[in-house]
């Protein structure tokens, strides 16, 4: 089933869904139609219906909302012969590297709780040592100076 995108731009707030619906019926029927904000998604019988609402619904201005109607994603992707890059294939590379950069973070933060500690074990050492030294000063020393 073709599937169309229309963008509705910031002022699609401004378009309800029934007068988007009122403007595509006249031209052509359809199958379904869902609107988020600033966009709405439409199911059509045809790809000869799709083609009709393109060519007159494209750049027309609702409520201040200028459309911007053209095949979905997935049917640009389909009518070309899928999608470029190799589909499934590149969204997997997308995972590896969302994965990649996860790993990254999380040896970062591996390597900066090490320094954290080191730096604590460097820092209690420090106050061992100078508690070490006030003991090793005996009260005679400390009088004659």
């Amino acid at each position: 089933m073709p599937n169309l995108f229309i963008g509705l731009g910031p002022n699609g707030v401004r378009v309800t869904e029934d007068e988007l619906k009122a403007r595509i019926v006249e031209i052509s029927p359809i199958l379904a139609i869902r609107k988020r904000d600033m966009c709405a998604f439409v199911d059509v019988a045809s790809t000869e219906d799709g083609e009709k609402i393109i060519e007159k619904l494209n750049n027309v201005v609702i409520n201040e909302a200028r459309l911007n109607v053209q095949w979905s994603k997935s049917d640009r992707d389909r009518q070309r012969g899928g999608p470029p890059g190799g589909g499934r294939d590149r969204e997997r590379r997308r995972d590896d590297s969302r994965d990649r950069r996860r790993d990254d973070s999380r040896d970062r933060r591996r390597r900066d709780s090490r320094d954290r500690r080191r730096d604590d074990s460097r820092d209690r050492r420090r106050r061992d040592d100078s508690r070490d030294r006030k003991r090793a000063r005996s009260p005679d020393s400390q009088g004659s100076r």
